[in-house]
């Protein structure tokens, strides 16, 4: 299923505003394989404390569900410096077996490799020689589940100074966008004419506006025909949008009814008494390049990747609680906005399966007629005559009648076991003796 979420974001404290997705105060739960729209709204105080949209011109916005500062747990990486590429090093919970592995492999290169403070599954790497730069790259190699090598520079060389790097592993994040671009504010507002007017049967011309929630303030205009009413503010009453239409040219008063709709920002218009029952041929359009409307990024991202699987496999578990990020980069710099727990749900349904279990199983009416055998009295091979007691074989000649304790080869008796034992010929054979 695929859905929206906006995601209202106070960039100085860092903090989800009780708007959008979080209205409640809370983010919802989202489902794995869903399909999601996500529209960040950055937003600023000014000077006097009132939250204005932040400027997003050259604005770049990251967002990442995962165990964002997680590192691997198991596999190889590879650094190269200076363009000579390292053997592969293992990766060890035990950072310090880690460090050490580090080493080994670059010792050519770098003369310490120790721990960076306490942030976990990262290193600092000091060149053998000062005044010496380094040229470093990673490759993640074999490390798992997915992770990067990220490399940046703590110490620049000079005289007497030896350069440092900060080698840190990172997991993946199970989903990831970073392709945010302006949402799109085309039909936010929208004129639709619903019914042309007519004498016969009766009906007025009639036009439906909608004003969507991302039209924030400003005004638009409608315009009839060349004549047009002045602007009409955002949120305005049907009231005072009554006012504006019958003053234009063409219109004139009490021919024009306008009525909110069942939805709020919903607006009919209707041309009644002297344009009422006709057929208007002056068009009525909408102009909204006057409204200012709400300033959001968005992207789209499916919650359907192998890292994401990945955590659910991990844990055992039906439902997950990893870290939602939102990071914008500005001029080169960045900064995480938001960091906060959100809930991932493996299925919309937790208990139970679409595929059925075992049913009870029936036998159909050929599957059941051949079970059993033919209850014919006409003697037909291989069937019971219930009527005379006897059983016919598939040749329907051999028979066996159980009622008289007989056994026939057509008509003719063979044996009889009804007082003994008799055994028959083309005639009858006397009893054997003792039986």
């Amino acid at each position: 299923m695929a859905q929206t979420l906006d995601f209202y974001i106070d960039v100085d404290a860092g903090s989800l505003l009780p708007q959008g997705a979080a209205a409640s105060g809370i983010l919802p739960e989202l489902t794995r394989n869903d399909i999601y729209t996500l529209r960040t709204r950055l937003r600023q105080k000014d000077a006097l404390g009132n939250l204005r949209d932040y400027d997003t011109t050259g604005v770049a916005v990251k967002f990442a569900i995962g165990n964002i500062d997680d590192g691997p747990s198991s596999g190889q990486f590879k650094l190269a410096i200076n363009g000579v590429t390292s053997t592969a090093i293992t990766y060890n919970s035990d950072e310090s077996a880690t460090a050490l592995n580090i080493y080994t492999a670059v010792s050519n290169n770098v003369s310490t490799v120790t721990t960076y403070g306490l942030e976990e599954d990262s290193y600092i790497l000091t060149a053998t020689q000062s005044n010496t730069a380094l040229s470093f790259s990673g490759d993640a190699f074999t490390l798992f589940p997915s992770s990067s090598v990220q490399i940046s520079t703590r110490r620049n060389p000079t005289t007497g100074v030896n350069a440092q790097q900060i080698v840190k592993l990172r997991r993946s994040s199970a989903v990831y966008a970073d392709s945010f671009s302006q949402s799109p504010t085309a039909g936010i507002i929208s004129l639709t004419k619903v019914q042309d007017g007519s004498s016969s049967p009766v009906a007025n011309e009639t036009y439906r506006l909608v004003v969507g929630n991302d039209a924030e303030g400003g005004s638009f205009v409608l315009n009839y025909g060349a004549n047009s009413t002045t602007g009409i503010p955002i949120g305005t009453t049907a009231v005072c949008f009554t006012e504006a239409l019958t003053s234009v040219t063409g219109i004139g008063a009490s021919n024009i009814s306008v009525e909110s709709g069942n939805s709020s920002g919903e607006y009919v218009i209707s041309f009644v008494r002297g344009l009422g029952a006709t057929n208007i041929t002056t068009s009525l359009s909408l102009d909204a390049s006057g409204v200012i409307f709400a300033n959001f990024l968005q992207a789209s991202v499916t919650m359907g990747t192998a890292e994401l699987d990945e955590l659910f496999a991990e844990t055992g578990e039906s439902t997950i609680t990893p870290t939602l990020e939102i990071e914008v980069s500005e001029t080169s710099k960045k900064k995480t906005v938001y960091q906060g727990a959100i809930t991932v749900r493996r299925d919309l349904i937790q208990v139970g399966d679409a595929v059925p279990g075992a049913q009870a199983s029936y036998y159909t009416k050929s599957e059941a007629d051949a079970v059993f055998v033919e209850d014919a009295s006409t003697g037909a091979a291989g069937s019971v005559d219930a009527a005379n007691s006897k059983l016919k074989d598939t040749s329907a000649t051999d028979s066996v009648d159980w009622q008289n304790r007989k056994l026939f080869d057509g008509s003719t008796e063979y044996l009889r076991w009804d007082n003994g034992l008799g055994f028959f010929g083309s005639s009858a054979v006397a009893k054997v003796i003792g039986y």
